[in-house]
């Protein structure tokens, strides 16, 4: 279960940038991860902050922006509040808030959801001065963020003030006939509708987990990925939430 986070903890306590890519992912996603791949492998074009606007801008130019740039993609439903950093009237980078996801949302409580630029471009300061200006309009108490560790050590976090509020548990998924199958439709619900007698088995035989019991009983076999980093912002003093 932690086989791949242990790895990306020991590598980072070393200086080592560890990037791991499934097949799953690189089967569907495989643009996007070369993208990333040469923005750490190749000399990218700068831009100093000092020399951007930053505006608000919509959430269907924001989404579309993080689709092309981003490797996680736009999640429509979290990103409420967009910033938008330009450059000679070009957007070159987006920071994007909404509530917290996993927790209810209290006043002066923020989600930072992406941040991403630009492919081919580094902006010197960009990040911080996109978090200036949403700290300067929302006055926020809290912001909470989270870094995949498949592909990101977090670096930029530690930059903007952000600490390490330690690692989530790993989400897993399921390989099953040389296809992924994601954990959320392994549910029980979706095992009965579309494996009954498997998931009856489960149930006579009082096994605990029932949906490795039919997962398995399948041949898929069970991958944690790398897990998350939990970052954390506070202000005021603020010690906890």
């Amino acid at each position: 279960k932690t086989y791949h986070v242990d790895k990306f903890l020991t590598a980072k306590e070393c200086g080592v940038h560890l990037i791991t890519v499934f097949d799953v992912d690189w089967e569907n996603n495989q643009d996007k991860i070369k993208m990333y791949l040469k923005s750490l492998l190749t000399t990218q074009k700068k831009i100093v902050a000092r020399k951007c606007t930053v505006s608000i801008i919509d959430n269907i130019t924001a989404c579309d922006f993080v689709d092309k740039y981003h490797i996680q993609g736009a999640n429509k439903a979290t990103m409420k509040i967009n910033y938008g950093l330009f450059y000679e009237d070009e957007l070159m980078a987006i920071m994007s808030f909404g509530k917290l996801r996993m927790s209810k949302t209290k006043e002066g409580q923020f989600e930072l959801h992406r941040y991403c630029v630009k492919d081919g471009y580094t902006i010197v300061g960009g990040a911080n001065k996109l978090l200036k200006a949403f700290e300067k309009d929302y006055s926020p108490k809290y912001i909470l963020s989270y870094s995949m560790n498949d592909y990101f050590v977090g670096c930029i976090y530690e930059r903007l003030g952000f600490t390490n509020g330690g690692q989530c548990t790993p989400r897993y998924y399921w390989y099953l006939r040389g296809k992924e199958m994601k954990r959320e439709m392994c549910r029980l619900k979706y095992l009965k509708k579309d494996f009954p007698e498997l998931l009856q088995e489960a149930y006579n035989k009082d096994v605990p987990n029932k949906e490795d019991y039919v997962m398995l009983k399948l041949g898929a076999c069970k991958v944690y990925r790398s897990g998350t980093t939990k970052w954390e912002k506070f202000y005021d003093n603020l010690e906890e939430v």
